[in-house]
């Protein structure tokens, strides 16, 4: 899970600061990125909420770094199976 962390960290190290990011957009930089990463911790019959919520947990230990702040609003944007969901949001410190 080592990797998966350290590809989580270098997202978050690209978001400028101020900006406000989700964790849609980091799943789909992990699929467009570290797909091997990816899809190694990804397991095939996990339902997509337990994943998200996976991923928002590797997130949300960079908020104990002051790297970044949990927003207490949710997003509305597309995953990646094409559909609109809500879900968490991040501002890079």
């Amino acid at each position: 899970m080592a990797d998966f962390e350290n590809d989580i960290g270098n997202f978050i190290s690209k978001v400028p600061k101020g900006c406000i990011f989700d964790a849609h957009s980091v799943i789909s930089y992990l699929l467009k990125q570290h797909s091997d990463d990816y899809l190694g911790f990804h397991i095939d019959d996990e339902p997509t909420n337990s994943f998200h919520s996976r991923v928002s947990r590797v997130v949300n230990s960079f908020v104990e770094d002051n790297v970044i702040e949990r927003i207490d609003a949710k997003s509305y944007s597309l995953n990646i199976r094409g559909n609109f969901s809500e879900n968490s949001c991040w501002k890079k410190l």
